[in-house]
This record gives structure tokens, sequence and C-alpha cells, in this order.
């Protein structure tokens, strides 16, 4: 985390700037009220699941659309 006012490099525990004296309580409040929670994990596992699910439906789709034209331009070499 880093100050909002000077910028400065600073750890979650501390309570003020050593820089330039800020008090951080707030904001260091508000962060750790912004971190993900269990369900924003699960529902992200959850996105990253389906995601790779349409990946793999699309591929077999893909090479199911390949195979007919392989067999479409066999066929027609064949005649």
């Amino acid at each position: 985390m880093y100050c909002p006012i000077c910028s400065t490099k600073i750890s979650l525990d501390q309570k003020f700037c050593r820089y330039c004296g800020f008090g951080l309580e707030k904001i260091a409040q508000s962060v750790s009220e912004q971190l993900p929670t269990e369900l924003a994990e699960n529902l992200q596992e959850r996105k990253n699941k389906l995601e790779r699910l349409g990946v793999a439906a699309l591929s077999v789709f893909g090479l199911g659309v390949l195979g007919l034209f392989l067999y479409m331009v066999g066929f027609k070499l064949m005649s």
C-alpha cells in the first residue's frame, strides 16, 4: 500500500505515514474491506470453470466443422 499524500510505501498495520505523518487508520480499514472475500473467490472459480467449458465446447464444434470440410474436400477429389 502507498500513502495517498506522499506516495511512500507503507504497510497495512501502520497508523501513520512515517514520511509525512498522514493518519492511515481509515485508509487501511477501507482497503481491508475491499479485499476479496470467499464469495468473490468462489464466483471467480465458477467463472473460470465456465470459461474452460466454453473453450472446450467451441473446440469440439470447430473440430467438427473442420472434419466436415475435409470430408467434403476428400469426397470431391475422389469423385
